[in-house]
């Protein structure tokens, strides 16, 4: 049986060859081909179009080709993709010729506009994150804790808070609720707190108590003649704090009992004192001191002084391994570890009396007001302001900032936390 396929290329028409075999192994005949004119070069037509085409897509400078149609490069087609730029909240949005952008009325945060008086997310300033805090005028409004009366020292490890009254010494879960006293009755006024792995560390009156994490027994160390000693800085064999009333020294207090050391007599009142790197701290009313933190070697030396003074009492004396932070009338001043330069870090963030930090920011509090500021920077933002000037202490974990408040005011006396 003869089989005749009619290739018919003037109509676009195509065979397979598969279909060609098949047709050749059918039934054992043969296959005829029979091919008709093809009619116009095809070829030519094709090479038409994609001139017209190319036509079409050729727009003027400053047009992009969308649709079949040349537009504005702008935020309504913007880019080789004709991207739409969504409108922020807050800003314009921009076209460079390639990519979206913002233009931001009040603060650009990475590529967003915000509202740093309301944002959560960025309180103040960006990144400031309220948590489940609100944002007011560019302050998260603080959480209250504990109502309770406001220390001056706060301690805080991996769950709890610890402070003192005038009688106890008191412990509180961080996210608040009931409290429990772990150190009570206590004859004397407990001015500071500090806290390590085990134990929960106060000063009082002529010495340091000392009482198990959760309560026990209550144990004082050996006394000293410091009267209202205030800010110990636990080294690894002593505590250190100074003598605020009696101007007479800083004490090195060892853990074990043993006899307190007088490690440096100033001849003036002593508040803070910090450990940092085999070395402790001290400031009297003009200077701030380093001694060896070796009770034997009571060799020190003037650290750092500066003409406009503390802040109305000698300061707390914070350290890292890099710095000393002191804070002064005219802001808080940075004086290296290695004796170098000292910096004013706030010099916009008038007395400030607590300073501590972070890897990234040293948080600072007068009685005003409590700030943030990134390490190296010079220009601290404000996370709160207080109703009235009654904050008391201040102190830091990887997510809040924990201060106490004495005012009457609302919200009143208590415990509270704000986010870092």
């Amino acid at each position: 049986m003869a089989i005749v396929l009619c290739v018919l290329a003037a109509c676009g028409g195509t065979l397979p060859l598969d279909a060609l075999d098949a047709a050749a192994t059918d039934g054992g005949g043969d296959v005829t081909v029979t091919a008709f004119d093809a009619g116009p070069d095809t070829t030519s037509l094709v090479d038409a179009h994609a001139e017209a085409d190319a036509t079409i897509a050729t727009c003027p400078s400053g047009e992009v080709f969308c649709g079949g149609v040349c537009y504005p490069d702008d935020v309504d087609h913007c880019g080789a993709n004709c991207t739409a730029c969504p409108a922020p909240a807050f800003g314009t949005a921009t076209c460079n010729g390639t990519s979206c952008g913002v233009t931001c009325d009040i603060l650009q945060c990475g590529s967003a506009c915000v509202d740093p008086s309301n944002d959560p997310k960025n309180c103040g300033t960006c990144n400031h994150d309220c948590g489940i805090e609100v944002c007011n005028q560019g302050v998260c409004t603080p959480d209250q804790l504990f109502p309770t009366v406001a220390p001056w020292g706060l301690g805080v490890d991996s769950k709890n808070l610890f402070w003192g009254t005038g009688s106890e010494v008191d412990q509180g879960p961080k996210t608040g609720g009931t409290w429990i006293a772990i150190a009570k009755p206590i004859s004397m006024v407990v001015t500071t707190v500090v806290v390590d792995a085990k134990n929960v560390y106060w000063s009082e009156d002529y010495g340091v108590g000392v009482v198990p994490i959760g309560g026990g027994t209550i144990t004082s160390l050996t006394s000293t003649t410091a009267q209202w000693p205030c800010i110990p800085g636990l080294g690894p064999d002593a505590i250190y704090l100074g003598d605020y009333a009696n101007g007479s020294a800083l004490w090195a207090v060892p853990y074990d009992g043993g006899p307190a050391v007088a490690l440096e007599p100033t001849g003036d009142r002593i508040n803070g004192a910090a450990y940092s790197a085999g070395n402790a701290y001290f400031a009297d009313n003009q200077r701030v001191w380093r001694t060896s933190a070796s009770i034997v070697d009571a060799g020190s030396e003037v650290f750092f002084t500066h003409d406009a003074g503390f802040a109305n009492f000698p300061p707390f004396v914070m350290t890292d391994a890099g710095a000393a932070y002191v804070p002064m009338t005219d802001g808080v001043w940075a004086v290296p570890a290695d004796g170098g330069t000292a910096t004013n870090i706030a010099p916009n963030a008038p007395d400030v009396r607590w300073v501590t930090f972070d890897a990234s920011y040293v948080y600072m509090a007068s009685e005003a007001a409590i700030y943030r500021e990134p390490i190296g920077d010079t220009t601290p933002a404000v996370l709160y302001v207080a109703p009235t000037p009654d904050i008391h202490a201040l102190t830091i974990d990887d997510t809040y900032v924990y201060f106490s408040y004495a005012g009457n005011n609302s919200p009143g006396p208590g415990i509270y936390r704000i986010a870092k």
